[in-house]
């Protein structure tokens, strides 16, 4: 008898390991498609606050239009400097379009070449370990209640509410340890047959800025710096975890900028390089900026700039050991 009890106990326990197994690979599954990529269409009405280190916040709500597997649309709302801006990203171009100066600044949008998506996964799970917390019901939908930590105390973690069926992220709160800096959560969302492409299509007479910009990635720093017309410079210091990901040159009439990214898979550092002294700050998204930080430098006539989520302290690490 004792010895069919613990056949019984083994087997039970082979049995929850294996659904823990299956479940861990689940949760895996579904963190992937929430954070890079997301297979469904959907709009709904979102809310989003910042906090800064120094306590102030911004909040604003904002009207979001998804077409799979890469069209955006952001409309925000409720705030008097973001609500002059509306974000549209047509899967080739992002468009952060200014409705009182009727001019948008134009980038490539984060939805083209996203690159190795497992390999970006590979390195998130490399730097940050997920927790499933439970389960909760968002904006009336059923979702998985996720941390994402990281092992860099520097990095802010996270903990994100992922749609069951869908695997999109109904709400998202954004950790500097314990101090809370980013909310954002569906109020409203609904997954429609059909969005309008006519959503992701500026208006008429839209000045464009930079219209003719000529943007060229590369993956290997010495071909960019064969086609650059400045003298490139890189940090000899990157935070543990960080790693290079890509380099941008930009082609302007005028001037040339690069920009390199270095990533761990979840937060992005943007080391900016430029003979001509730039304000990179219209390059980033008008909510981003209240969470990100900026560092400047002029060195041997180059203008840096790095823009990221670390401290102001570890950014001037960086910047300053560029030599």
């Amino acid at each position: 008898m004792k010895h069919r009890n613990k056949e019984l106990l083994w087997l039970l326990l082979t049995v929850c390991v294996f659904i823990d197994f299956v479940y861990g690979i689940s949760i895996e599954y579904k963190i992937k498609d929430a954070i890079y990529y997301s297979k469904t269409s959907y709009s709904g009405i979102q809310t989003i606050i910042f906090w800064s280190a120094k306590g102030k916040s911004i909040a604003c709500e904002a009207k979001i239009f998804f077409k799979a597997p890469n069209k955006m649309r952001i409309e925000y709302e409720g705030n008097k400097n973001l609500s002059q801006h509306i974000l549209i990203d047509n899967g080739e171009y992002e468009y952060l379009y200014d409705k009182t100066k009727n001019i948008a600044y134009v980038s490539i949008s984060p939805h083209k070449n996203i690159g190795d998506i497992d390999e970006k996964f590979k390195l998130l799970k490399k730097n940050y370990q997920f927790v499933l917390l439970g389960s909760e019901n968002i904006a009336g939908r059923v979702t998985d209640v996720v941390a994402i930590k990281s092992q860099n105390k520097e990095n802010p973690w996270r903990k994100i509410w992922i749609d069951n069926e869908y695997h999109i992220i109904l709400q998202d709160k954004t950790f500097q340890e314990d101090e809370l800096l980013h909310l954002s959560n569906f109020t409203t969302i609904n997954f429609p047959k059909e969005l309008s492409d006519d959503l992701f299509i500026l208006p008429g007479n839209v000045k464009i800025i930079p219209k003719t910009s000529k943007v060229t990635s590369f993956t290997d720093i010495k071909k960019l710096q064969e086609k650059t017309k400045f003298k490139l410079f890189l940090p000899s210091y990157i935070p543990e975890g960080y790693v290079f990901d890509k380099a941008d040159l930009v082609e302007k009439k005028k001037y040339e900028f690069v920009r390199i990214q270095y990533s761990d898979g979840l937060n992005i550092l943007s080391l900016f390089e430029t003979p001509t002294k730039i304000d990179f700050r219209g390059y980033q998204e008008p909510e981003q900026i209240m969470n990100y930080k900026l560092v400047y430098r002029k060195y041997k006539g180059i203008n840096f700039t790095i823009i990221g989520v670390l401290s102001h302290k570890m950014l001037s690490q960086i910047i300053n050991s560029i030599k």
